[in-house]
């Protein structure tokens, strides 16, 4: 008996059911789609690096879970409050008729248990077709092709997610349980009749409020402009409290003067059922302006972590191709040391110097390809052209010395590393790099310097520092800095956002002796047919294990049986493109799911208070029938203010998100390209389909909440 009258409950108020199904199929299906990347990946035939940045990102995922099953879980208790909230006085009927408390609170389970289990088997169901999409869509990021149709499914991710939810039902349960058990007969048969109590607010005050929260959300806006988001610093702190504050103040004082700003139109406030649509919405922020102000910021970062992380991903593929122009590159360092020295078993500190690698190097003239070829005869059947970059650096030519005393803004990156010696080296090993990248030669007279940087986004400014400075001094000679238009760009593995310095090659024969030779770089290209791991495989038998470094710790690739061998360090564009990826796709995967989670929560929000809203206010939409308003008035009223109370906090995210995105733009743009047109599309897509949609149903709802009461009927 108690079972069908559950069932038919559930029957009868699919509408008012809507918003927390919805909401629960959203969290079980993203929650379980995020956490099978594991089992996705194993149906890819993945290289064993691909494999540890996807394992990386599964571990990931599993912390910002955590994080997500609290964001879910609060979700659902507030989701349920509004049901329950809905049906005190169906309770308390119940008690008149003579149920006890114990079998009310059992048709509240078995509801619960039913649209639970309802949930659970369509979220999952959607889970596991969004799994497949996202195997696609991995398959694309790590460039490798699916053998064949196979539907997978994670049983480790869907116990999770069976997990999680049971543990959210259950508290759901206890709620439920307590709001039948503690509130009295009548409190729940008098529950339609409690309102919220009006807060009035000074009009004066409120004004004030007003002016001053877009005076301190403008002063956000421009520290975050001025400063940029490179460095989590005070400015940044203080850009983050101010519009903190200011949104905060905007919802509380909006309430307080929006009805009298409308009033002052009184062919606007007059015209159909404005009077009245506007009060109500003007009542419901005055007592819900924190919950709207909340929304408000975690639509925020829902818009902006997703665009953002969507960005930040697809520049970052976008301009690996130009940052890997070489298959490998070597470095090789002088004089370096360990900067953690071992111990062996008995304690005693072991000698970590590497070998000298100055003396190693001058024993081939400085040559790495030479050094290489000595102990590996085979190098020229593997490789098919090479250039080396040797880099020095001088006393006192630091970034401050180049930057000092100049009419120029200097980035922030830029005065916080000024002490940071600027690399040297010569216009024809330069002129190599370039031959082999397929770009034109530089030329360059005697006398006269170049500066060349590997970053996009900073050629204009050192184009700047090049023409103002006009001359620099290095080991005593002055060389003119040629002009503007000869500051290049050139790919550089080992390059970053500071620019280096060229220098003629009779420069370097004159002062070499003056200079220290940081490090050289040997970049090099395979010959037709030759794959990363044949030549690896080759330098391997060469350089046995104990002598060929990898890619690891210092210790790990010091050789002190080869006292001949330099230190040399290695990286191949295979490994710095699946790095990148792996970064790319962490980013974008991580930011969709938090995003996706924060939009679903701050749609489910608003629907329900709105929802609620409807319920308190059927008396009222009853008189405004029996008074004569149309179906159509209503219907017009109830879509003004549900429309209204999702427009408001998502303007004012919007606005937020316009700003910091601008800001994030300026920062993308240090890793090469920064496109921001199919991201925000993207994102546009997401937060219509969801926010949207849950609009529409927040809006079908009120309406079926209203019909019921008898204030639509003809």
């Amino acid at each position: 008996m108690l079972a069908k009258i559950a069932f038919g409950n559930v029957r009868r108020s699919l509408r008012d059911f809507s918003v927390y199904f919805l909401s629960l199929v959203f969290g079980i299906c993203v929650f379980y789609a995020f956490n099978s990347i594991t089992q996705q990946s194993a149906a890819l035939d993945l290289n064993e690096d691909s494999r540890q940045v996807i394992a990386m990102l599964s571990r990931l995922i599993g912390g910002v879970s955590v994080f997500v099953a609290v964001v879910l879980g609060l979700l659902v208790v507030y989701a349920n409050q509004f049901l329950i909230r809905r049906r005190k006085r169906e309770f308390g009927i119940y008690l008149t008729l003579g149920m006890s408390r114990g079998q009310v609170s059992l048709i509240v389970m078995l509801e619960a248990l039913i649209v639970g289990v309802g949930a659970l088997a369509v979220g999952l169901l959607a889970g596991i077709l969004l799994s497949q999409i996202m195997l696609v869509v991995t398959a694309h990021v790590f460039a490798v092709t699916i053998s064949g149709f196979s539907l997978v499914f994670s049983p480790t991710a869907a116990l999770a997610t069976l997990g999680c939810f049971l543990l959210m039902f259950a508290v759901t349960l206890l709620f439920n349980v307590r709001a039948v058990s503690c509130f009295g007969l009548i409190d729940l048969i008098n529950a339609d009749k409690v309102s919220e109590k009006a807060r009035i607010r000074s009009l004066p005050v409120c004004v004030v409020l007003f002016v001053v929260s877009l005076a301190l959300i403008g002063v956000a806006y421009h520290e975050l402009i001025q400063n940029g988001m490179l460095y989590i610093d005070s400015q940044f702190r203080l850009a983050t409290l101010l519009v903190s504050v200011g949104t905060l103040l905007f919802f509380f004082s909006l309430s307080g003067f929006l009805l009298r700003a409308v009033q002052s139109n009184k062919r606007l406030y007059l015209r159909g059922l404005n009077m009245f649509s506007l009060r109500q919405l003007n009542s419901r922020i005055n007592s819900a302006w924190l919950s709207i102000s909340i929304v408000c910021a975690a639509l925020f970062l829902a818009i902006t972590s997703t665009c953002g992380g969507f960005a930040i991903a697809d520049s970052m593929n976008q301009s690996i191709e130009e940052r890997t122009p070489f298959d490998a590159s070597f470095t090789s360092y002088t004089a370096m040391s360990a900067a953690s020295p071992e111990t062996d078993e008995n304690g005693v500190a072991l000698d970590q110097t590497l070998p000298d690698n100055v003396a190693a190097m001058d024993a081939v003239g400085g040559d790495m390809v030479a050094s290489i070829r000595a102990a590996a005869p085979s190098w020229d059947e593997y490789v098919e052209q090479s250039c080396q970059i040797d880099r020095y650096s001088a006393d006192g030519l630091t970034g401050s010395a180049l930057l000092g005393g100049l009419d120029v803004k200097i980035p922030k990156q830029f005065q916080q590393s000024g002490d940071a010696s600027l690399g040297i080296m010569g216009i024809s090993q330069l002129n190599a790099a370039l031959r082999m990248q397929g770009k034109a030669e530089l030329s360059l007279a005697d006398g006269r310097a170049m500066l060349v940087t590997t970053s996009h986004s900073y050629l204009d400014f050192w184009c700047e520092i090049a023409s103002k400075r006009g001359s620099i001094t290095i080991a005593g000679e002055e060389l003119s800095l040629v002009s503007a238009d000869d500051v290049a760009l050139f790919a550089d593995t080992d390059g970053g956002s500071w620019c280096s310095i060229v220098v003629p090659d009779s420069f370097l024969a004159t002062h070499g002796d003056q200079l220290s030779r940081s490090y050289s770089v040997l970049d090099v290209t395979y010959r037709p047919g030759i794959s990363e791991q044949d030549f690896l495989d080759a330098l391997e038998v060469a350089f046995p294990t104990e002598g060929f470094p990898t890619e690891g710790s210092l210790s790990d690739a010091y050789a002190p049986t080869l006292s001949t061998w330099p230190y040399f360090n290695y990286t191949t564009a295979t490994k710095i493109r699946t790095a990148s990826v792996g970064i790319s796709a962490t980013i974008a995967y991580v930011a969709i799911y938090i995003g996706f989670v924060l939009l679903v929560s701050c749609a489910s929000i608003l629907a329900i208070q709105q929802l609620s809203a409807a319920a308190d206010n059927v008396t009222r939409y009853r008189i405004l029938r029996e008074l004569g308003a149309e179906r159509l008035m209503i219907d017009r009223a109830l879509l003004f203010q549900v429309a209204v109370y999702f427009v408001f906090p998502l303007a004012l995210a919007l606005a937020h998100s316009f700003v910091v995105l601008g800001v994030i733009k300026n920062v993308v743009e240090t890793l090469g390209m920064a496109n921001f047109m199919r991201p925000t599309l993207v994102t546009g897509a997401i937060v219509l389909a969801l926010y949207g949609g849950y609009f529409w149903v927040t809006y079908e709802t009120s309406r079926g909440i209203v019909e019921r009461s008898g204030a639509r009927r003809e």
